[in-house]
């Protein structure tokens, strides 16, 4: 299995997220978002830890700009919480339902974006 980590630093050099990528084919993908896991910094204006805005959409900007540096088939699929369903459709990606690797339950939806769809996203500022 190769993999692919992508960190995401703030300008203290303080960790914000990191996304696991299985750049082998598996589930119908060539690359599959294996993770996005943010790490929450304490935000002084309210007071609690908190995601910092955007860093889940910057890590999965990095994650394709890299798929989109390789070498042939560039695709990525992902299966998804329920919960981030919303989130994955905003950044582009398509709902496949409950696809190879789904368990079709309430945990998990099959999610794909294409080489097109990832250049879209990576334009975005």
């Amino acid at each position: 299995m190769k993999m692919l980590f992508v960190l995401l630093m703030n300008n203290r050099g303080k960790l914000q997220g990191v996304a696991f990528v299985d750049l082998t084919r598996s589930l119908g993908y060539d690359n599959v978002l294996d993770e996005v896991l943010v790490n929450p910094e304490r935000n002084s204006a309210i007071g609690k830890r908190a995601a910092i805005k955007g860093t889940g959409t910057k890590l999965v900007q990095a994650v394709a700009n890299k798929v989109l540096m390789k070498k042939g088939e560039q695709n990525l699929g992902l299966l998804s919480l329920k919960s981030a369903i919303p989130f994955y459709i905003k950044l582009g990606f398509d709902d496949n339902g409950g696809g190879p690797g789904a368990n079709n339950g309430p945990m998990t939806e099959d999610m794909s974006m294409n080489a097109k769809q990832m250049k879209m996203l990576c334009a975005k500022v």
